[in-house]
């Protein structure tokens, strides 16, 4: 298994000064260079927290220069399905014994899954003509871990399969150029349709059940 670095301290790139951001980014790679290491592996592979990759066009090219430099290439994300949304709920539910809302939580996380993915592989239909790989963010998170067969059954009525990333990014559409530079943390599907100057239909993207959302809030807030 491959394993990347994603920073030390889950730092914003919009908020940190990138100076400071480096300097976690490489603390961040201490434990798994040497996991990697000891597997006859090489740390390649950099995700930024938040999707955040520079306020300004410059703070973004000193990090890539940066990450460059040290072998790393981004990975970057085009499918997601906000499990953090749902997985705060999920713990809770589950640390308080609460099987009931726990399976609720899970219902209505396998249930938004199955919307989401459609729309993105539509999108990227869109962009491109065809329908490119696509690179899906999941968490290590115990809401995850109890709905990964389910997930997988998503893909695959979806007609997707799991893939190294490498052979994802293999992908023509990986070469189309990322040129954002700003304080939001956007996928790359949304960042390719700027570049492309192709408007996607945002309007119909499913959001996550206002109640699951607002719990969330309240969880994060409110420990």
């Amino acid at each position: 298994m491959d394993l990347g670095n994603h920073g030390y301290s889950h730092l914003s790139l919009t908020k940190t000064p990138v100076d400071a951001y480096i300097a976690d980014v490489a603390l961040g790679a201490t434990v798994t260079q040497a996991l990697l290491a000891a597997r006859g592996r090489t740390l390649r592979w950099y995700r930024h927290p938040y999707l955040e990759t520079g306020p300004t066009a410059e703070v973004r090219k000193t990090f890539e220069d940066w990450l460059a430099a040290h072998g790393y290439r981004v990975a970057p994300v085009t499918l997601e399905n906000a499990d953090w949304v749902f997985a705060l709920v999920y713990d809770d539910a589950i640390l308080r014994g609460d099987k009931a809302k726990a399976r609720q939580v899970k219902r209505s996380y396998l249930a938004y899954t199955a919307a989401v993915v459609p729309w993105y592989r539509d999108a990227a239909l869109s962009l491109f003509g065809r329908r490119p790989a696509l690179v899906f963010l999941l968490h290590a998170s115990r809401l995850n871990a109890d709905s990964l067969d389910d997930l997988a059954g998503i893909l695959k009525a979806d007609d997707l399969r799991p893939v190294t990333l490498d052979k994802a990014m293999a992908d023509p559409a990986y070469a189309t150029v990322d040129t954002y530079a700003g304080p939001d943390g956007d996928e790359w599907i949304s960042r390719w349709s700027t570049v492309l100057h192709k408007t996607l239909d945002w309007p119909s993207f499913p959001q996550p059940p206002a109640d699951i959302a607002a719990e969330n809030d309240r969880l994060d807030t409110h420990p």
